[in-house]
């Protein structure tokens, strides 16, 4: 009798544990078609595959904005369990799991159109075009592009002179419009979505003044991948990877995909998936 009461305390007990845990913090960046914000929250591809995953996992979640470095940061401490749109490096997987990747992209420099033709082939002519221009590169602050990208920013004195950090990548479209850097580094998959993107006629949007230049930062093809924070609990962590690769198999994923690329998922991404 004593046993079975015993029972039951501690099953109710775990009842009541699940109903009041905290929902799993997700923090998305606004940029499109990843994630952006609308009068409603949030919408866009990273949107869709997280609510995917945590739904068919049985988890609840709620959206934090906070800037970049500050995340990565609340990542380690286990204040926001998810981040997405990341590049995986060995750093980050010291305090990160990781599922994905979601989309295979690399490092691109959006410049002015007038400025398409520079010649820029690799991040030694970045110096040399900073230098010559008397104006800096664009990057994100706790950006990681590739090893190259970052050893280069810790090893090179001129090579970090020759960039201005920001919070935000929105800041950087303003500055670049503004004629106050020369370019800046981002993601090309996105940028390209945002440029290509359906416009109400007679409306006019700033990237329409930017392209895609040729250069990508040495090292950045790969993947866009979702970052798990290590404090969540290990069963937790199982849910959301096999809840992933439910969605990744069961054509889920491939829907959104088709839904926010306009095309299937290339080889290049499935291969490169983690298990």
């Amino acid at each position: 009798m004593k046993n079975s009461i015993i029972q039951i305390v501690v099953f109710i007990s775990c009842i009541s544990y699940f109903a009041n845990a905290e929902p799993i913090k997700v923090r998305f960046p606004e940029s499109y078609p990843v994630s952006f914000k609308t009068s409603k929250g949030f919408k866009g591809m990273d949107v869709e595959v997280i609510k995917l995953i945590l739904s068919r996992a049985g988890l609840e979640f709620k959206t934090v904005s906070w800037p970049f470095k500050r995340s990565l940061y609340s990542m380690k401490t286990g204040e926001i369990h998810v981040m997405t749109n990341l590049v995986k490096n060995e750093k980050r997987s010291e305090y990160m799991h990781w599922i994905g990747p979601v989309r295979y992209t690399s490092i691109g420099l959006i410049v002015l159109k007038k400025n398409r033709d520079l010649k820029i082939q690799n991040s030694d002519d970045l110096i040399r075009v900073s230098k010559e221009t008397g104006r800096k590169i664009g990057s994100l602050i706790g950006g990681s592009y590739s090893d190259y990208y970052d050893n280069r920013l810790i090893s090179d004195h001129s090579f970090k002179e020759s960039f201005e950090f920001v919070a935000y990548v929105e800041q950087n479209y303003k500055k670049l419009n503004a004629g106050r850097i020369i370019g800046f580094l981002y993601d090309d998959f996105e940028v390209k979505c945002l440029i290509n993107k359906p416009q109400k006629k007679g409306s006019e949007k700033l990237v329409d003044k930017f392209v895609i230049h040729s250069f990508r930062v040495e090292g950045s093809e790969g993947g866009a991948f979702i970052g798990l924070s290590r404090k969540l609990d290990r069963n937790t962590v199982k849910k959301i990877k096999a809840s992933y690769r439910n969605i990744f198999n069961n054509g889920s994923f491939e829907e959104v995909y088709y839904k926010w690329c306009g095309e299937k998922i290339p080889d290049e991404l499935t291969k490169i998936q983690i298990n």
